[in-house]
């Protein structure tokens, strides 16, 4: 579907250590979102890469991690931390108008009654997932031909609508 098509790009992204634990790392990482809004802190995406660490494969399969509706982050945080801990890397992403990327002020959510807005806000939570699944495929511990996707609540409809559009 053309609304989720994205060109090849290369984008830039920052990433910084949060948390080494036994099992596994999390870094902070932000990267451009494909889509713009009028919003700016929404136009970036803020994610947490859940690294496994011990033995295991040179390359892993890895996991994008989406979350509930009702922005408690704690759910998602979890399944990336057990996802990670078994050898899967993981990558939670805020979808738009969560954590860093609602404007001050708090009054816009990713579904509102604007529904232009609320469709721009699915639009660019697809192409997030499709631009986060292209920075893990780069990733040197990540196997680019074992990716996922999953998600719960809101999660689950961004991550089912992301998967099928993929062309791959």
């Amino acid at each position: 579907p053309e609304l989720f098509r994205l060109p090849a790009a290369v984008f830039p992204y920052e990433m910084e250590a949060r948390l080494v634990s036994r099992r596994h790392t999390v870094k902070a990482v932000r990267f451009p979102s494909p889509v713009t809004t009028p919003d700016v802190e929404n136009n970036t995406v803020h994610a947490e890469f859940f690294v496994p660490t011990g033995a295991g494969p040179a390359r892993r399969p890895a996991v994008i991690v989406l979350h509930i509706l009702g922005a408690d982050f704690a759910l998602s945080r979890f399944i990336a931390a057990r996802l990670a801990d078994r050898g899967v890397a993981a990558l939670f992403v805020k979808l738009p108008y969560y954590g860093e990327r609602r404007p001050p002020g708090g009054g816009k959510r990713f579904l509102s009654a604007d529904v232009e807005r609320t469709v721009l806000s699915m639009r660019q939570g697809v192409c997030d997932v499709r631009r986060a699944a292209a920075w893990l495929a780069s990733r040197p511990e990540v196997d680019p031909k074992r990716l996922g996707v999953t998600g719960v609540s809101l999660g689950g409809i961004v991550s089912s609508v992301a998967a099928a559009v993929d062309p791959t």
